[in-house]
């Protein structure tokens, strides 16, 4: 089954039928489905053979009953997105299913056929996501992410390449999981392809310029991390967060987490989005790997994933408040008891201070010297998708914080990472 999803396309376009030299499962969806291209684009085909080494799957195999678990791979490019449903959870299951993604969409307002040249600059890896659904119910749980780099198509002279998809465990510890054998082509083919070494030596060349200004930044947050606790005897034990594990064992800036999520007509407020977020499963601490810090989800997989911890549900708030226009900002900090946590708030020059509380979907009016309802105690760091501020006031208890733009007691901005 071939399944076309995209999301935002914009009017009725152009349609024609395949030619006779396109691959042998293009030409059997087309065959039996009315959905035909758009004239003047090229696609992405990604044949998703099967799966390979599930060793962690050898017991569910052996079982016979009606209630087995199952797989749900989720691969996404852009907007678009295509889900293979029903897996069998075996050693090595057997997939057969393919995909087309509209390659037009990486230069939005492009009028001719994207070359060579365009697609080797646009930096839209392929994200393939596996979840683990157990049963009849809905629950599924998120076992592995990885971004297949497709540009090396743009060597082939066939236009045709296969990959073999290493999937590692979610967390710190990257234990393998299992091999994915996808089949990739550009549809139509390319005129004439680039040399293998011009194609190397650019992503390697984009590679080396990311690790050297993620080197950079790492040194510059050390530097801002001794000034800070220079500033004040009590900084050091202060919960800042600069930085947090993704779902892929990366250490990623906290910013990074965040940025400006218009949800169009799927959510109509921000009351609406508040609750959204709040009836998505809060994970248990208890299930956070062992090593007591946290892996935080990124926005592409914390809108696919089922079940998110705190700090998670936080930045897909954040993000989607930033897209109704609000000022929104990631406050970690510790509740009354002393626990740490984490929570959103809203501000600006004509309306009041307002905590979100993700798990709940409860807003609170903020009060100099009044709790107002809330359990929140003190605040170490507030962030965005543009800034970030660590508290040096003396006293940092969430109800004596002033919020003001000008008064605002916080420094050492990290400012934008992107």
């Amino acid at each position: 089954m071939l399944q076309r999803v995209s999301v935002g396309s914009k009017g009725q376009m152009s349609r024609q039928a395949l030619p006779a030299n396109y691959p042998p499962q293009v030409q059997g969806f087309v065959c039996f489905s009315t959905e035909k291209l758009v004239a003047g684009h090229r696609y992405l085909c990604i044949h998703v053979v099967g799966g390979r080494a599930f060793i962690d799957h050898l017991e569910e195999e052996r079982n016979k009953t009606s209630d087995k678990p199952s797989l749900l791979a989720i691969i996404q490019l852009m907007s678009q997105r295509f889900e293979i449903k029903g897996i069998p959870c075996s050693c090595d299951p057997k997939i057969n299913q393919s995909h087309l993604f509209d390659l037009q969409e990486l230069q939005k307002g492009c009028s001719s056929m994207l070359g060579c040249n365009e697609l080797l600059t646009a930096d839209s890896p392929l994200l393939i996501m596996l979840f683990r659904c157990e049963g009849q119910s809905a629950v599924r749980h998120l076992v592995s992410v990885y971004k297949l780099e497709w540009r090396s198509l743009l060597a082939q002279t066939s236009g045709q390449e296969k990959f073999v998809c290493q999937l590692m465990d979610i967390g710190n510890e990257q234990l393998p999981v299992g091999l994915l054998d996808i089949e990739a082509s550009l549809i139509p083919s390319l005129d004439s392809c680039l040399p293998g070494s011009a194609v190397s030596k650019y992503l390697e060349e984009v590679s080396t310029r990311f690790g050297e200004r993620h080197r950079l930044f790492i040194s510059y947050a050390r530097q801002w991390w001794r000034e800070y606790k220079e500033a004040g005897s009590s900084h050091a034990a202060r919960p800042v967060r600069i930085f947090a594990i993704d779902e892929m064992g990366k250490n990623r800036f906290v910013c990074e987490y965040v940025r400006q999520l218009e949800a169009g007509h799927a959510l109509r407020s921000p009351e609406e989005a508040a609750r959204w977020v709040s009836i998505i499963p809060t994970k248990p601490i208890h299930q956070m790997p062992a090593e007591g810090s946290s892996h935080w989800y990124t926005l592409p997989v914390a809108v696919m994933a089922q079940s998110l911890n705190v700090e998670s549900k936080c930045s897909l708030l954040c993000s989607l408040l930033l897209g109704f226009g609000l000022d929104a900002w990631v406050c970690v900090g510790t509740l009354s008891s002393g626990a740490q946590h984490t929570w959103v708030m809203t501000r600006g020059p004509f309306t009041a201070i307002t905590f979100w509380e993700s798990s709940t979907g409860s807003r609170y009016i903020y009060k100099v010297g009044q709790k107002t309802g809330h359990d929140y105690g003190t605040v170490a760091c507030i962030f965005n998708h543009k800034h970030f501020y660590a508290s040096i006031q003396v006293i940092f208890f969430c109800y004596y914080m002033n919020w003001k733009e000008k008064k605002l007691q916080f420094a050492f901005s990290v400012g934008s990472y992107f």
